[in-house]
């Protein structure tokens, strides 16, 4: 393959990356204020259902780990390539662990055997309009999953009699 160029298959730009990170603050700041006036009616009545405070501070962590952890993404037959503010990550295949959806709007989790500079994971989201173009994302995720699986197959073992230098 060596001389010959490989097209990159990308998911979301950077700056589409960014618009859901907005829209994950703005729907933390409602969820939060909605909590907060929650809280305001159970000190000023003295009761309230607390689930309300409960799930809404669940949903909170989860869009706080989506804003914190999800990144553009992007990959050709050999490497991954994950844009972060600045500067770009490559990452062998290989090292891919699992690829794994984690919620119905499309995020994904990407889970790795040796930890990178994001950490020893990261989210992704295909599409912003996931639910509605699915059938051709998720083409482009198992294409992924199947890239990697290869990589790791082809990958040469480290022979456990080798004497280390």
């Amino acid at each position: 393959m060596e001389g010959k160029p490989t097209k990159k298959i990308s998911f979301l730009t950077i700056h589409q990356v960014n618009a859901y990170r907005v829209w994950c603050l703005i729907l933390i700041a409602i969820l939060s204020s909605l909590m907060l006036a929650s809280l305001y009616i159970v000190f000023m009545k003295g009761w309230y259902n607390f689930t309300f405070l409960l799930t809404g501070a669940l949903v909170v962590n989860r869009l706080y780990s989506i804003y914190k952890k999800i990144k553009a993404v992007e990959f050709d037959e050999e490497y991954l390539y994950i844009t972060e503010k600045g500067f770009d990550i490559v990452v062998p295949l290989e090292n891919i662990k699992t690829v794994e959806i984690k919620s119905l709007n499309g995020i994904y989790k990407i889970s790795f055997f040796d930890m990178i500079q994001s950490g020893k994971s990261l989210f992704f989201k295909p599409s912003l309009l996931y639910p509605l173009d699915f059938s051709k994302q998720d083409k482009k995720v198992n294409l992924l999953r199947s890239l990697s699986w290869t990589a790791r197959q082809r990958r040469n073992p480290i022979s456990p009699n080798r004497l280390q230098s």
